[in-house]
């Protein structure tokens, strides 16, 4: 058999298991997404970008195995129903204010092997299903600005996998797990002394020059 009618009889079997499955071709011709009932999976597209329009009543979003980098706050607010969110394995690099606002049904959310350093503030706000969080393999850099998720994580005591997230630097808590750290480690009590101390020289130089 020559190769042209092998790669003919691979993609033909290719698009038999797809059709059978009841996936078909949906959002933009150039996502190469595939929609079955409430799932879209995205996977393994080269995509660099979150499509900005999904399928009504959406229940699963796979976006593993792709280029992006950067998801803008409330993407994902037109999907109320979501409960799966799967972004392991991109170059996603912080996670901003309200990202997964207004996913009631969120249970799920995958991040695992990205490049992420920062997790800001709210990002996980008001999510009241949600259940796991998946974060292995991140480059999180915990300084006193990442006690917010410190607080949280030990604030849901029953959020599965919350340990997960280590740390990348600085070198004083390489390795630690985010959810087992404290004030000391973060330097949260350093960082406080240094700006009261800025102050107080501030003000005597300030009066000293009346």
């Amino acid at each position: 058999m020559d190769k042209a009618k092998t790669i003919y009889i691979y993609y033909a079997v290719l698009f038999a298991i797809k059709f059978t499955s009841g996936e078909n071709p949906c959002l933009s011709k150039t996502t190469q997404c595939l929609c079955s009932n409430d799932r879209v999976d995205c996977s393994n597209g080269n995509i660099t970008a979150i499509p900005s329009k999904f399928p009504s009543g959406t229940k699963q979003m796979n976006l593993f195995e792709n280029n992006i980098s950067y998801i803008e706050s409330k993407t994902f607010s037109s999907m109320p129903a979501l409960e799966d969110i799967i972004l392991n394995n991109n170059r996603i690099r912080e996670l901003l204010p309200l990202t997964f606002l207004e996913l009631e049904s969120l249970y799920d959310i995958y991040l695992e092997n990205n490049q992420l350093s920062v997790i800001h503030p709210r990002a996980f706000e008001k999510l009241p299903k949600l259940g796991r969080i998946y974060l292995a393999g991140n480059r999180l850099h915990c300084t006193c600005a990442i006690k917010w998720f410190v607080a949280y994580l030990n604030g849901n005591p029953n959020l599965f996998n919350r340990t997960s997230a280590s740390c990348s630097s600085p070198t004083t808590v390489v390795q630690k797990k985010v959810a087992l750290l404290n004030a000391s480690n973060l330097q949260c009590v350093l960082v406080g002394s240094l700006l009261a101390l800025f102050f107080l020289l501030f003000t005597y130089a300030a009066l000293k020059g009346r």
